[in-house]
């Protein structure tokens, strides 16, 4: 019971950390309760959890593994962007991208790993930039920026991964799934002074990862070191 307590107190504490530097806009969709969802669902089958931020581009469904708990519904998808559609009829709600089948490389994370979804990380629109600056949803600001000055002055964090690498960097993520072309995922751990990690095309399945370049793409992973990248990289390799 006192292993458990202190597992979800591990995922608790990841998300009062995205609460509390949620000025620095790493996350455009936050899954809080999905993430305690899934803690409860990890530790029920001996798994350790931990906190995972995926960036806008993966595909999050709800898997039936988990599909008694009630508390989330799919996961909305922007990858970054505004998307318009003359079916919306309220211009405030969202396309919603539909797949009946979660990303293979988060659901490996998640069921079988024991990692949990604490939001899904903002981007540089469809995956096309390096800054992730400049996108719909407003800048991501790197933790090496003046806290004092935020709102004046801020450093980029690289992109187009800028949200997964700011989670690491911040702590409310012990990794961060990103997706790495030409470097989506390395520019930005080299700005956050993480470690980034593109494998070997088509080690890990691009299942359900929406595409820049098909012949490039590739889920990657940002953790705060390299032995944390090694680890996280053999969890979700093993099943895959």
């Amino acid at each position: 019971l006192k292993l458990n307590c202190k597992a979800m107190e591990s995922i608790e504490k990841a998300i009062s950390r995205a609460i509390k530097f949620r000025k620095y806009n790493a996350l455009i969709t936050e899954t809080f309760d999905l993430a305690r969802s899934q803690a409860r669902d990890a530790i029920r089958r001996n798994l350790k959890p931990f906190a995972v931020v995926v960036k806008d581009c993966f595909l999050i469904f709800q898997n039936q593994r988990i599909s008694n708990n009630m508390c989330f519904k799919d996961v909305i998808q922007f990858c970054g962007a505004l998307h318009s559609d003359s079916r919306i009829k309220d211009r405030r709600e969202w396309l919603i991208l539909f797949v009946r089948a979660e990303c293979n490389v988060i659901d490996t994370c998640r069921y079988f790993s024991g990692g949990c979804i604490i939001g899904k990380a903002n981007m540089d629109e469809f995956c096309m930039g390096t800054s992730t600056s400049q996108g719909y949803f407003g800048a991501v600001k790197n933790g090496l920026s003046d806290e004092q000055r935020l709102d004046q002055d801020w450093l980029i964090p690289g992109g187009s991964s800028g949200g997964s690498a700011v989670a690491v960097q911040l702590g409310f993520a012990e990794m961060g799934l990103g997706s790495d072309t030409g470097g989506s995922t390395r520019n930005p751990a080299a700005f956050t002074d993480s470690f980034g990690f593109k494998p070997s095309y088509g080690v890990l399945s691009r299942y359900g990862l929406i595409p820049l370049v098909n012949s490039l793409d590739c889920p990657s992973i940002i953790a705060n070191n390299v032995i944390d990248c090694n680890r996280f990289f053999s969890k979700l390799s093993a099943i895959q």
